[in-house]
């Protein structure tokens, strides 16, 4: 008879359930803040990141705009 260990599975790591650290998808093009997966987000142009937060969407767009008047 060989020796051999059999893991009890309710008490190793569950690496599918276990909380991580949120991954983080890019920053946000308005605030300059991380934007992480469980957030709401908007892409622009293929290349531009958003929190989707109208204080996002208007400082993205005071930066990106010339003021007239």
């Amino acid at each position: 008879m060989t020796p051999f260990s059999v893991e009890n599975p309710m008490v190793l790591p569950s690496h599918g359930l276990d909380p991580c650290e949120p991954e983080v998808l890019g920053k946000c093009s308005g605030c300059g803040r991380d934007i992480v997966d469980y957030e709401e987000a908007l892409e622009y142009e293929g290349d531009v990141l958003l929190h989707d937060d109208p204080e996002c969407l208007a400082e993205y767009m005071r930066q990106h705009s010339v003021k007239v008047g």
